[in-house]
């Protein structure tokens, strides 16, 4: 099965715009949701972690 040039960009053309689309709708989705919502409960505070990885990273 041989492919034309003019098949391969539209194929190409059309896997990228899906690939943008999904794309463009995870970070909307991600945007929307607060920052709590993907927190553990129990997590550090914001800078507590950030206290902690620099120790970690540091040390």
């Amino acid at each position: 099965m041989t492919f034309s040039r003019r098949q391969f960009l539209l194929n190409s053309a059309r896997a990228a715009t899906s690939i943008a689309l999904i794309a463009i709708g995870l970070i909307s989705y991600s945007y929307s949701l607060p920052a709590t919502a993907i927190r553990l409960s129990g997590a550090l505070a914001e800078g507590e972690l950030i206290q902690f990885v620099f120790a970690v990273v540091y040390a």
